[in-house]
């Protein structure tokens, strides 16, 4: 859904412009990085071989199973080795979601994922001190990802699959803000997910990290950049609920709107208020001509967020198809 919220953009802080300073030095690398990376994309084939389309012996164990992975991650991996292993992290779960019709292939993502998380956890703990800061932290996770893996921070296809950010090395303010917290979850470090309109934030005691950007701000910018906040202390069941409202628009993409409808159920079965499932399984009902249930889910929708003009354009053709089969 298309974001109508106006959003200010006051001056800088002076902690995110010190921040910022510094990193201008990294700048050239990273562009170079990126570059490389895209061409050895094409030579790893790593934008053509899908999960499902992978070769499978039958006898191989998970662990050999391959699955294609961006290069730029590889490389960070050989070389920063993890001292230990983390499993059972927030972002290898919703891996196992978004590619529950691949087993196999799901388990080598989250185990990917997992070493990922461990690989930059082993590092910052090398680099961190004990007395540093949520917030300090924060920003050395940021750092590795940006300028010691050169990750790109960037839009995703639409289904925004965790999995896809590791494939193409890629990760949209979802993706890249789990990675984060998973990090600081392994270091103890207290942290939220936010979540606006259209974007996701992470929040320690005192200030907000934009991972698409690096800015650490305070919460009296955010409220004025982000005037409507759907959740203040998003946890885990909020973003499980995202992972299987991508599911659902990867079914939609198939033109599988049942399955579709499904996942979408299943979002809300773990989220009430996830807005983006009543409005999608709403829409899924309109193709198929249900427009009752068309028009609930797209009441429940409005509810939630009710200035969104699209939800009320949909709602009120729901309600017009609905009239119109009364006659």
């Amino acid at each position: 859904m298309k974001n109508t919220q106006q959003r200010h953009q006051p001056g800088r802080s002076a902690f995110s412009g010190t921040f910022r300073t510094c990193l201008t030095v990294l700048a050239t690398g990273a562009a170079v990085a990126s570059a490389g990376d895209r061409q050895d994309s094409s030579a790893l084939n790593l934008t053509t071989a899908a999960p499902s389309a992978m070769t499978d012996t039958g006898s191989a164990a998970v662990s050999q199973y391959r699955v294609p992975i961006a290069h730029r991650i590889e490389s960070y991996l050989a070389k920063h080795p993890a001292e230990s292993l983390v499993t059972e992290t927030f972002g290898s779960q919703r891996i196992m979601i978004e590619l529950e019709e691949s087993p196999k292939a799901a388990a080598a993502y989250a185990k990917k994922y997992d070493e990922l998380v461990s690989s930059l956890s082993t590092v910052l703990g090398r680099t961190s001190k004990t007395h540093m800061s949520e917030d300090s932290f924060l920003l050395d996770a940021w750092v590795q990802m940006s300028f010691g893996m050169f990750l790109d921070c960037g839009t995703l296809p639409r289904t925004r699959f965790l999995s896809e950010s590791l494939r193409i090395g890629t990760f949209d303010c979802q993706c890249s803000s789990v990675l984060v917290f998973d990090i600081a979850k392994e270091h103890g470090i207290n942290v939220s997910l936010i979540v606006v309109p259209g974007h996701v934030l992470l929040r320690t005691k005192n200030f907000f990290l934009e991972t698409t950007s690096g800015d650490c701000r305070n919460m009296r910018y955010i409220r004025e950049k982000y005037p409507f906040i759907e959740d203040t202390a998003a946890g885990p069941g909020k973003f499980l609920s995202e992972a299987y409202n991508n599911r659902g628009l990867a079914y939609d993409d198939k033109g599988d709107y049942r399955r579709a409808i499904d996942s979408y159920s299943k979002a809300i079965g773990r989220d009430s208020a996830c807005v983006e499932a009543f409005y999608n399984r709403g829409s899924d009902y309109y193709r198929l001509g249900k427009f009752r249930q068309a028009l609930e889910n797209y009441t429940r929708a409005s509810h939630l967020y009710p200035n969104d003009k699209q939800i009320c354009f949909w709602r009120a053709r729901a309600y017009q198809q609905l009239e119109l089969q009364k006659k």
